[in-house]
């Protein structure tokens, strides 16, 4: 089972187990670290999904590159025209 000491939300009552996972390179934040975790350890608690720093850094850079050739030239401007 994870560690409770892991970087999330414990519920003290129900003894839930919040984790953050990464939703695209499926790790977990453990104690404010981005690392591997076996899949029947993440099963067993509550999971938030999320980005790593690396997956969300690679997220935004498609985010750009799409609007770059998408939007060239478009302006807010011209929406009031």
């Amino acid at each position: 089972m994870l560690h409770l000491s892991m970087q999330g939300v414990r519920c003290r009552k129900a003894g839930i187990v919040m984790v953050v996972q990464c939703c695209v390179c499926k790790k977990v934040r453990m104690d404010g670290n981005w690392v591997d975790a076996q899949a029947d350890q993440v099963r067993l608690a509550e999971v938030s999904h999320g980005y790593c720093p690396v997956c969300a850094d690679d997220a935004f850079r498609e985010v750009r590159e799409y609007h770059r050739h998408n939007f060239r030239g478009f302006t807010a401007r011209a929406l009031n025209t």
